[in-house]
């Protein structure tokens, strides 16, 4: 296959292909096929190598239709999943503040809150609330979040 698109690369350009080609693979092997026929080429051909055909469009820059589809939709994608990570965000501390209210921890749930959303492992989070805490409150606090499974 590596030497059919090689070959392939090397025809247009040797026809005087003049517009951009996109080479989707995730192998970096490709870039030396790129770079030679870049090299090579007296046309205005460009050469470009990407994991998909996705992002291949995106990173061609070309002023197309669905080129923007694309781009607008992946903007929307990230915003959708910022705020599913929102909404559990609110949730974790909607459990905090239950467990911890009418606790001596209470004033502490904005640090406990931080110390929970790391999404750390249990030893890690473990670890963090007795630095951030001291040893015996660490230890209480660590218990009530291993209670509420706020671990990752």
């Amino acid at each position: 296959m590596d030497f059919y698109i090689a070959t392939c690369v090397g025809e247009l350009i040797g026809a005087g292909f003049s517009g951009k080609m996109i080479i989707v693979s995730r192998d970096k092997g490709y870039e030396a096929v790129k770079d030679y026929w870049m090299g090579r080429s007296i046309s205005s051909a460009r050469i470009l190598r990407s994991p998909s055909v996705k992002e291949g469009i995106v990173s061609s820059n070309e002023n197309s239709f669905r080129r923007k589809r694309i781009v607008e939709e992946s903007e929307r994608v990230s915003i959708e999943n910022e705020y599913v990570r929102y909404q559990e965000r609110q949730r974790m501390k909607h459990r905090l503040e239950t467990i911890f209210c009418g606790t001596e921890y209470e004033e502490k749930l904005v640090k406990i809150c931080e110390l929970a959303e790391a999404g750390q492992k249990p030893k890690d989070l473990y670890i963090g609330s007795l630095k951030c805490f001291g040893r015996m409150d660490g230890t209480k606090i660590y218990r009530y979040l291993k209670l509420a499974d706020m671990s990752a």
